[in-house]
């Protein structure tokens, strides 16, 4: 009896250690058949991670008894194993709405919803989707994220920083939360996992200027010349130097900062003393705020002249619209739309506004663009036809002294201060002036 024991045990432990690892693969869309970017996918036996690519595509190391979790935010988490995938053909993986039973019961004499119902919180930032708004908040001292229908909070998460103060959405539809000097990019499902840390400046330098990314190519901006020219660049793996596909530039105005800057460098040269003068010793950065001269109101007052020439970069907006890239060129009044090899596909003039642009808004659910202007104070939202001509939509009244106005699916969500506490609502587009 104690030999046939030992042999079992024997024979348990060398096929665990035999255990066989193969690679499975599949395709993950919604329920309308469209590919799903950023769905994760969770061996929850074995513990390993990934996330779908561009293409909705993923390839994960199971084993035998692995069970993997597919989950996406607005989702139900669908489970699978190795039996569930077809060795010869390609596999496809569906995806059905969470029911969370939002509803849309408005009060009818109202336009405006608001979507944090907490009396006492902040809203910080939002990211709106279909069904739910994820909300960065602040309660006293405590921030956190959560998941918001329109009169309920659905998930609440914990944070991994305190310094949390911002939400962004890559070229690729994955959420980061910023602090001062960190990123994080994270997945959220029961809980919320950090899929990778960076620095800010590393964030800045290489997530935030990607427009839009696909498995053979991404496209990136870059301003230069004293941020008065703005580039787009296609970028293939392989090709050492990325492909210049589009260039506005405001001449004048690089002119006049150029100017500047050179007076900035002559005035230091001539009135900082050798022994602490950066430039002559090699020690200078580049950074003109390192030239600043205790007490010389005059140097001060041309460095902070300068940047604030250079603050005011170009107005100029790029949107992801599927493989294309989308340009609305203000400076020379243009819309340009570029195909995923970076070639002109369309373009048309941008005319008809009303006052003074303030920005330009694309709704990410249908792809139209509006064209935001303010007047008095008060906002208006103008939808921007195929053929350039912004047509009047909707005067934003409720949306008066707003921040961070964002269009989707139909509707214009803002953040308002209600007696002391931001606030984040929503006005539906519906053409009307309100």
């Amino acid at each position: 009896m104690k030999r046939l024991l030992l042999l079992l045990i024997c024979s348990l432990s060398m096929a665990a250690a035999y255990a066989q690892t193969f690679t499975v693969s599949a395709t993950v869309m919604d329920e309308t058949v469209r590919i799903m970017v950023g769905a994760q996918v969770r061996d929850t036996v074995h513990h390993t991670l990934t996330i779908t690519d561009t293409q909705g595509r993923f390839e994960i190391e199971v084993q035998d008894n692995s069970v993997l979790a597919i989950s996406f935010i607005g989702y139900a988490t669908r489970f699978v194993t190795p039996k569930d995938f077809n060795p010869v053909l390609p596999n496809y993986f569906g995806l059905e709405p969470q029911q969370i039973g939002l509803g849309e019961a408005l009060v009818s004499s109202e336009r405006i919803d608001r979507i944090v119902t907490e009396t006492h919180a902040h809203v910080l930032d939002y990211v709106p989707y279909p069904g739910f708004t994820l909300a960065l908040k602040q309660f006293k001292k405590k921030r956190m994220l959560s998941l918001e229908g329109l009169d309920s909070t659905l998930v609440t998460y914990a944070l991994p920083s305190k310094k949390i103060n911002r939400l962004f959405e890559d070229c690729m539809g994955n959420i980061h939360l910023l602090s001062p000097d960190s990123s994080y990019q994270v997945y959220l499902d029961s809980a919320l996992v950090v899929v990778d840390r960076a620095s800010r400046e590393e964030f800045d330098e290489v997530v935030v200027p990607c427009v839009n990314q696909t498995d053979s190519a991404s496209v990136f901006y870059a301003y230069t010349n004293h941020n008065q020219k703005f580039s787009l660049f296609r970028s293939e793996p392989g090709i050492p130097v990325p492909h210049r596909f589009f260039e506005t530039y405001d001449r004048e105005a690089e002119r006049v900062a150029r100017i500047e800057y050179y007076a900035i460098i002559a005035y230091y040269m001539t009135y900082s003393p050798e022994p602490s003068n950066l430039i002559l010793n090699g020690a200078w950065s580049g950074d003109l705020i390192a030239l600043q001269i205790p007490g010389d109101w005059e140097l001060n007052r041309m460095i902070t002249w300068y940047l604030k020439i250079r603050a005011r970069e170009l107005e100029v907006y790029t949107f992801r619209k599927g493989d294309h890239v989308v340009v609305v060129d203000c400076l020379n009044n243009a819309i340009q739309e570029y195909d995923a090899a970076g070639e002109l596909y369309d373009s048309w003039p941008l005319k008809g506004l009303n006052g003074k642009l303030q920005s330009v808004l694309m709704d990410h659910n249908d792809h139209r663009l509006y064209a935001m202007t303010v007047r008095n104070g008060i906002a208006s939202l103008h939808a921007i036809e195929p053929t350039g001509m912004c047509n009047h939509s909707v005067t934003l009244h409720e949306a008066l002294l707003a921040e961070n106005i964002q269009v989707f699916d139909g509707y214009v969500y803002f953040i308002k201060d209600k007696n002391g506490w931001k606030k984040l609502y929503r006005v539906p587009l519906d053409n009307r002036e309100g």
